[in-house]
C-alpha cells in the first residue's frame, strides 16, 4: 500500500492509498478439494454454534466455515470467538511446515487449557468424528497431523457470509482476495465511511480511508487529488461527480524566464 498525493501519510492529513502489484501465489499440487469427514463434522459443530450467537462480527444470516484459524471459548456468558495466530486455508495445507503448525497447535492448547468445559462442549458437537481433545493435544509432525489439523474445529471455524468470504469487488471484499488489514477495516469502520471507492462504473479503484461526507473530504487545499479530479462526495449520498483516477494530478512546468531578462552574470562583477 502507498499513499496517494491527497494527502500526506502519517502527517494528520486526510489521505488515500491504493496497491498497484497484483500477486500470485503459488500452490503445490494436490488432490482435487473433498470434504473430508472431519471438516464436514466441523461444519455442523459450527453451524450449531452460530445458531446460539446471533449478532456476529462478521455478518448475520447464511454463514460459509472458513478456514481462519476460529478458537471457540465457552464461559458463563455463553460461546464466544478467538482467532489463532494464524489460520490454514485448505489449498494451503500442502505448502505448510509440520513444524510450524505444530506452533498454532501448542498456542491452542495453552488456551483451551483454561477452557476445559470449551473442549468437553466441542466434543459433544464434533461427535464421533475425531478425537477433539486428542487433535488438541498430539503433537503436529507430518501431512496427515497439518491435514486434521486444517480441517479440526480449532482451525476450520471462522463463520463468514459468503460475500465477506470469498467476493469481490465492487459487490464485497472477500477474505480470500484482499489483505486483513484493509479488507476487515469494514467489520470496525463508521456508518459513513465508505472505505473502497468505486469509479463512475462501480469498478474499485483503490481501497483507502476517503471519507462520505463532502465537509470532511473536499475543499482542503491538501487534497490535490480532489481539486484536480473534481470527484468530490457529494453530500446526500457520497456519489462522485466524476471518476477518479488512480494516476497523480499532473503537475504545472515551473514558469520559465524570458531569455531577454536573464541576469547577465558579469554584470555583477563591474
Amino acid at each position: 500500500m502507498r499513499p496517494s498525493v491527497g494527502g500526506v501519510a502519517g502527517a494528520g492529513g486526510e489521505h488515500t492509498e491504493h496497491e498497484d502489484r497484483p500477486w500470485t501465489r503459488a500452490i503445490p499440487n494436490h488432490p482435487a478439494r473433498a470434504d473430508s469427514p472431519a471438516y464436514r463434522a466441523s461444519r455442523r459443530a459450527l453451524s450449531a454454534i452460530v445458531e446460539t450467537t446471533p449478532g456476529g462480527f462478521y455478518g448475520d444470516g447464511n454463514h460459509q466455515d472458513h478456514h481462519g484459524g476460529g478458537l471457540w471459548l465457552r464461559d458463563d456468558a455463553g460461546w464466544f470467538l478467538v482467532r489463532n495466530l494464524a489460520g490454514i486455508e485448505w489449498s494451503a495445507q500442502w505448502g505448510a511446515d509440520p513444524a510450524r503448525v505444530e506452533l498454532l497447535r501448542r498456542n491452542a492448547q495453552r488456551l483451551y487449557a483454561c477452557f476445559p468445559e470449551a473442549v468437553a462442549a466441542l466434543q459433544a458437537l464434533v461427535g464421533g468424528s475425531y478425537n477433539v481433545r486428542q487433535v488438541l493435544a498430539t503433537p503436529i509432525v507430518d501431512a496427515s497431523g497439518v491435514a486434521l489439523w486444517t480441517d479440526s474445529i480449532f482451525n476450520a471455524s471462522v463463520p463468514l457470509p459468503a460475500a465477506v468470504h470469498t467476493g469481490v469487488l465492487p459487490a464485497a471484499a472477500g477474505a480470500h482476495h484482499y489483505p486483513a488489514p484493509v479488507q476487515e477495516i469494514p467489520y470496525f469502520a463508521r456508518a459513513d465511511l465508505r472505505v473502497f471507492v468505486a469509479d463512475a462504473e462501480g469498478s474499485p479503484w483503490h481501497p483507502g480511508a476517503r471519507e462520505t461526507a463532502a465537509s470532511r473530504w473536499c475543499g482542503r487545499s491538501m487534497d490535490r487529488r480532489c481539486r484536480a479530479t473534481s470527484a468530490c462526495p457529494t453530500a446526500s449520498g457520497g456519489g462522485t461527480s466524476s471518476p477518479p483516477t488512480t494516476r497523480s494530478p499532473v503537475r504545472p512546468s515551473p514558469a520559465r524566464r524570458s531569455p531577454s531578462r536573464r541576469r547577465d552574470p558579469r554584470a555583477a562583477r563591474r
